[in-house]
């Protein structure tokens, strides 16, 4: 009896692991889509349907964080979790919070650049980046990301308020979740052993699915007649001192 208890404890524990890789994949996968985006804020393709996107994606994010850091804590606090489990609950917990804290300077970015160049003000213009395509094939991308169960596990708890709509409220809602991840569950990432080659994710078919980044986000070619696109190396050379 006690047998079929610690298997079914066992089965249940791998089973919320593999959720939690599943949220985490998502949320890789839209704070990355994100990223993409930001690039576009005070650019020629900037408007105001760029800034919802942008808005959308972050509600997203917030909701999908706050899902996984129930989950994860939840499970790292359990005496029931064997090593091997708590093993790999550990190496994700510290991709969340590594995760976290690239959208936080994202955030921030997108934050300054919204204050620099704001859509209803006469005396700004916007800048020719030289980025082209699409956004909504981002944002496409976006909306298509899905949860992975993550509200069916939540305890509400931790959401302490909902996302806001103000930006500079957001960063700081991001800010107390780092913080308050780092205050009730200290793992080292020394402590943490890499199971992935690196840069594994660069050519892995969950990255590249439904185009690459460099489809959707294309940089502008320059076709002038300069000595540099004509294809002579002494040129180019003389172009370092010109």
């Amino acid at each position: 009896m006690l047998g079929s208890h610690s298997h079914a404890v066992e089965e249940s524990n791998n089973k919320e692991i593999e959720e939690c890789k599943k949220v985490h994949a998502s949320l890789n996968k839209i704070t990355a889509c994100y990223r993409q985006l930001v690039l576009c804020v005070g650019g020629a393709s900037d408007s105001m349907r760029l800034r919802g996107e942008l808005e959308d994606s972050r509600k997203k994010t917030y909701d999908l964080s706050n899902g996984l850091r129930n989950r994860l804590m939840k499970l790292l606090v359990d005496q029931q979790v064997s090593t091997d489990e708590r093993v790999e609950l550990e190496r994700i917990w510290v991709l969340f919070m590594s995760t976290l804290e690239l959208y936080q300077q994202d955030l921030y970015k997108a934050h300054h650049l919204s204050q620099l160049f704001p859509l209803h003000s006469r005396n700004k213009c916007l800048i020719n980046t030289g980025i082209l395509g699409k956004t909504s094939d981002v944002a496409y991308r976006t909306r298509t990301v899905k949860a992975g169960g993550s509200k069916s596990h939540d305890t509400l708890e931790h959401m302490e308020q909902p996302c806001s709509a103000d930006l500079s409220i957001q960063i700081h809602q991001v800010e107390s979740m780092l913080h308050d991840m780092e205050m009730k569950i200290s793992i080292p990432i020394w402590t943490v052993e890499a199971r992935e080659e690196a840069w594994a994710e660069v050519t892995s078919s969950f990255e590249m699915e439904d185009g690459s980044a460099h489809e959707i986000l294309a940089v502008e070619e320059t076709h002038g007649g300069g000595c540099c696109t004509q294809g002579q190396p002494w040129q180019r050379f003389l172009c370092l001192f010109s």
